[in-house]
């Protein structure tokens, strides 16, 4: 009994179209991790900081270490670095001051959100801090750390911790202030 053969069929070809970039999730994980190491430098180079300029020239890289990243997202390490700082501007002790050298002038409030309505969201307070760290007024370090410190306290609260262009524009008024100091 023969049974019938049928005709062999041969599979379907398959084509596969890509950009050739076959890691993508390896190569965003090489870029957060770059990008973490040197977060980390920076983190570890504002203790030994010798003055406001250098804080400034710091602050400066940091922005180039975000923008250089797709995810604008607030990594732990970026936030290690915002507290650094801000613990180096409000401690007094950190820098030997020369005696020649104009202290600015203290303002009426230590509070940096004075002015402020009390339920603004995450991201008016960060675009009020930007317009207070932009304004042409002379702040001394504790000042800028306090705008800094509640810079940092919003970012940690809003829901996406991404550093939006008010918060880009803090950092570079940061950056601008030290760097006049």
């Amino acid at each position: 009994a023969n049974a019938p053969s049928s005709p062999k069929v041969a599979p379907p070809e398959v084509i596969i179209i890509s950009s050739g970039d076959e890691n993508d999730s390896s190569k965003r994980q090489v870029g957060r991790t770059q990008k973490a190491a040197a977060m980390k430098r920076l983190t570890s180079s504002v203790s030994k900081a010798v003055d406001n300029v250098e804080l400034g020239r710091l602050v400066g890289e940091f922005i180039q270490v975000l923008r250089s990243n797709s995810s604008k997202f607030m990594t732990k390490e970026g936030f290690a670095f915002l507290d650094s700082l801000e613990g180096q501007l409000v401690d007094p002790d950190v820098f030997v001051v020369d005696s020649m050298q104009q202290k600015a002038p203290a303002t009426r409030s230590a509070d940096p959100l004075q002015g402020m309505r009390k339920q603004a969201s995450h991201a008016e307070t960060i675009k009020f801090l930007r317009q207070r760290m932009t304004s042409n007024q002379a702040l001394g370090n504790s000042q800028v750390g306090a705008l800094l410190g509640a810079f940092t306290k919003a970012l940690r609260k809003g829901a996406a911790r991404t550093v939006t262009t008010d918060g880009f524009a803090f950092l570079v008024g940061l950056e601008a202030s030290l760097q006049r100091t």
